[in-house]
Formats: structure tokens, sequence, C-alpha cells
């Protein structure tokens, strides 16, 4: 054996995000197709506050007793009847995951082999997860870049109601007006997809992102 280590390289993390129903989900999808291995941070919040098992849902049930099942899980539909009109309660609720989520993915990001992951989520932005200002932008020597996709108000909305039809233009429009602006998203991005046009057009940009985010990976 070498009396040098070789040093095992960490990938890069490109956070993608923007506004809700911007496209983040679409343009995720579109980098798993090149084989790249991804991320949906919203997801891995939900896996934690609905695992009965998990501490979480014990403070859940102290914090939220009415928001919760009888084992401690969030109930369906809290976040937009109750948390999306709340925002002190919202905000307890992000940092009782935060630690949670964060530990999931820095471990998943440490499995990887390739040389960059993505990370999906609107909340990056929010909570400076990916903020060249902050400590976690280098957590354990983790080099990362931020992709910022963008969509009209307009469409964000045709696009929430799309995915949930019960939910009239005022429920979208209170879910959208919870989260930073697009100048704040726009602000600490390294990269910006335009989602206005089609998606081959979309598909392009990315297969554009990919061949450079490939080549910083390597470098990092």
């Amino acid at each position: 054996m070498s009396d040098i280590a070789q040093k095992i390289r960490p990938p890069l993390i490109v956070g993608i995000t923007g506004g809700i129903a911007s496209g983040k989900s679409t343009v995720r999808r579109m980098f798993e197709d090149l084989g790249v291995a991804c991320i949906d941070v919203d997801l891995v919040a939900r896996s934690i506050h609905q695992d009965a098992a998990h501490p979480v849902c014990g403070e859940l049930t102290i914090q939220f007793p009415d928001w919760v099942d009888n084992q401690g899980r969030l109930l369906r539909g809290s976040l937009r009847q109750f948390f999306s009109v709340n925002p002190a309660a919202n905000r307890a609720l992000i940092e009782m995951l935060k630690p949670y989520v964060l530990e999931t993915l820095w471990n998943w990001t440490a499995s990887q082999p390739g040389p960059y992951v993505i990370w999906e989520s609107a909340l990056l932005v929010n909570e400076g997860i990916l903020d060249c200002s902050s400590s976690l932008r280098c957590h354990n020597d983790f080099p990362s870049r931020v992709l910022c996709v963008t969509s009209g108000r307009a469409q964000q909305v045709e696009r929430l109601q799309q995915r949930q039809p019960d939910w009239l233009t005022e429920d979208a429009m209170k879910v959208i007006a919870m989260q930073s602006d697009a100048a704040s998203f726009t602000a600490v991005a390294d990269d910006i997809l335009h989602n206005n046009s089609d998606l081959l057009s979309l598909r392009v940009g990315v297969q554009k992102l990919h061949v450079v985010y490939g080549k910083l990976g390597d470098l990092s």
C-alpha cells in the first residue's frame, strides 16, 4: 500500500431550487435520465414525518397535537390547511425536521460514486442550505453549486392546480407567497434555467449543464 493515501473526492452537490411548481422536479428527472444520482429533499422530509417509529413523531405530537394522527405522523393535508397559513408553525416544523433531513442528505451524498449529485428543494434558498454564506455549503468538504429553475407566476399556479385539482387559485397563491420571491432565488444561483418554453429547450439546457457539472465534479 502506498504511504500516501489517495484522497477520495466528494461529489459536487448541485442544488436545484426555485419557486414551487417552477419545474424543479422536471429538471431533476432530466438529470436522472442522464444517469445522475438525484434526491428530492421534500420526499426525504415526508419519509421522516410519516415514519411513526422516527423520534420526530414524538416531538410533533407535543408541538402540534391537533395536526398529527394517533401515531404522531403529520395528517394528510395539514401542510396546506394549517402550516401554509401559519408562518410561525411552519418555521417550527422546518426547524424540527431540518437536522434529520440534513443528516440523511449528507449520508446519501457520501455514498454516491459519481462526479456530482442533485439535491432538489425550494428550501435550499429559504434555509440557506447551499448558500455560499452558510457553513453548510462546505460541510465535510463537499463543494456545491446552485441551479435555479424559474417560471412565470401564472404557470406556477396552473401547475399547482393540475397537481391539486381541489385547490382554488387563492390556495395556490398562499403557498407560493410563503416562499422567497424569484429575485431571492436567482440572487444565490450559479446557474439559471428558464422554464417558460418547451420541454425540448429545457432538456437542451440540462444537457449543457450536465457537461459542466461533470467537469467541475472531476476537479473538486
